[in-house]
C-alpha cells in the first residue's frame, strides 16, 4: 500500500449541526481500497498535544454496505457537533484487517457559530 494520506484539510462544522461525510477511499487514485474487516477512527481533540483518550469526539465505523467499494460513511450528530466555538485537531485513521495503521486525513477543525 502506498501514501494515501492527504495533506492536512480542514474542516468546519457548525456548532449543534448534523454533519454527514461521504467517504472515498482508493490505493492509488482511483482502485478502491478493500475496506473488509477494517476500522475506520475519526477523533477530534483540542490540541495537537492532546491525546486521543481525551477526544472531544470520537466515532469509530466497523459496518460498510460493501466494504470493496472502498466508501464509508461518517455521521457527527449535534451532539457531537456541540463543542465551545473555535479551533480543534482531528485525525481519520483506518485499522487495516492485518494491523497495519494508516493516518487518512488530519487537520484543523473549526466548530462555528450559525451565521
Amino acid at each position: 500500500m502506498g501514501n494515501i494520506c492527504l495533506p492536512e484539510t480542514p474542516l468546519c462544522v457548525t456548532q449543534g449541526d448534523t454533519e454527514t461525510y461521504n467517504l472515498a477511499f482508493t490505493q492509488d487514485g482511483t482502485t478502491a481500497l478493500d475496506l473488509t474487516d477494517s476500522t475506520i477512527e475519526f477523533v477530534v481533540i483540542r490540541s495537537r498535544s492532546d491525546p486521543e483518550a481525551d477526544a472531544v469526539i470520537s466515532k469509530t465505523i466497523t459496518s460498510f454496505d460493501d466494504p470493496t467499494t472502498g466508501e464509508a460513511e461518517l455521521e457527527l450528530t449535534s451532539v457531537d457537533t456541540n463543542q465551545s466555538l473555535g479551533k480543534y485537531y482531528y485525525r481519520l485513521k483506518i485499522e487495516f484487517a492485518d494491523g497495519k495503521v494508516k493516518t487518512i486525513m488530519k487537520g484543523d477543525f473549526d466548530v462555528e457559530w450559525a451565521k
